[in-house]
């Protein structure tokens, strides 16, 4: 989303003509490197000088020229005056602050350039395209911190798939899919401390999956499949304890690492019959 260039230059440098041309060579390789992708480009000045330049003409004069130079917004220019530690820890907060907004920004972008995809598509052709669309809007919302739009994207996401009619051939990447899916929906349930949503959504998971099971010469791989998805719910719900969530007598992780403990040695089982 954001890609930070960080650069030795202090304004009052004797040689920041030359220095300048060499910061541009590098800001427009950077933009050769990302090619066709709207990441943003941020530009930040190391500077080891003690002291700033008595004429303030000068800093905003070499700033312009230096954002018109790398084709740069003046937003995306940033300095981290090094020598003054007292105050660098607010410089980087600042900064932190600033490139989180331009993170964000840029997908916010994604997303609407994904749901003006998404409204040219034609449900019953594309439902595998809608299963995509709906997880990349949510995985961008997690990346922009924003969990409850992520997880109301994921369940979507999840619903498509369901909707996608499955036979031997798809069997195998339904699953993996779908599991990916109930994964994060759940770690997210847990997360906005919503568990009940988690447990429910992990029993729908499990109804809706036990019963498709490959060819009998395989059906291990099934009781393997779902031995890791209990493990793997079991351990969201002990991170989730572990953060402060109190589990019930009847609800733990412990019900969960027993099913994934059964359903390995179904396994087992199944392979030596």
């Amino acid at each position: 989303s954001v890609c930070v260039l960080f650069v030795d230059l202090n304004w009052d440098d004797l040689y920041w003509n030359q220095k300048r041309t060499e910061c541009v060579a590098k800001v427009e390789h950077l933009r050769r490197l990302l090619g066709t992708r709207n990441t943003r480009i941020t530009l930040v000045l190391i500077q080891s000088s003690t002291s700033l330049p008595s004429d303030d003409s000068l800093v905003t004069e070499r700033a312009a020229l230096l954002c018109s130079s790398c084709d740069l917004n003046a937003k995306s220019l940033f300095v981290l005056p090094v020598s003054d530690v007292s105050q660098l820890m607010g410089y980087i907060l600042r900064m932190e602050t600033a490139l989180y907004e331009l993170s964000k920004a840029y997908y916010q972008h994604e997303c609407k350039l994904i749901k003006g995809h998404r409204d040219q598509l034609n449900h019953t052709t594309h439902q595998l395209l809608y299963v995509r669309h709906q997880f990349k809007i949510g995985f961008f919302s997690e990346l922009k911190q924003d969990p409850n739009t992520a997880l109301k994207h994921y369940k979507n996401s999840y619903t498509n798939l369901m909707e996608v009619r499955v036979t031997l051939i798809n069997l195998y990447e339904i699953k993996t899919i779908g599991a990916f899916i109930n994964y994060k929906i759940c770690k997210l349930c847990f997360q906005l401390n919503t568990p009940l949503d988690a447990i429910s959504q992990f029993r729908k998971h499990i109804d809706i999956f036990k019963g498709k099971c490959e060819p009998k010469e395989i059906e291990f791989e099934h009781s393997a499949w779902l031995s890791k998805q209990y493990a793997l719910f079991a351990g969201l719900f002990d991170a989730a304890i572990t953060a402060g969530l109190i589990p019930s007598q009847m609800q733990n992780p412990g019900y969960y690492y027993l099913e994934a403990a059964l359903q390995a040695m179904q396994r087992r089982k199944l392979c030596l019959s």
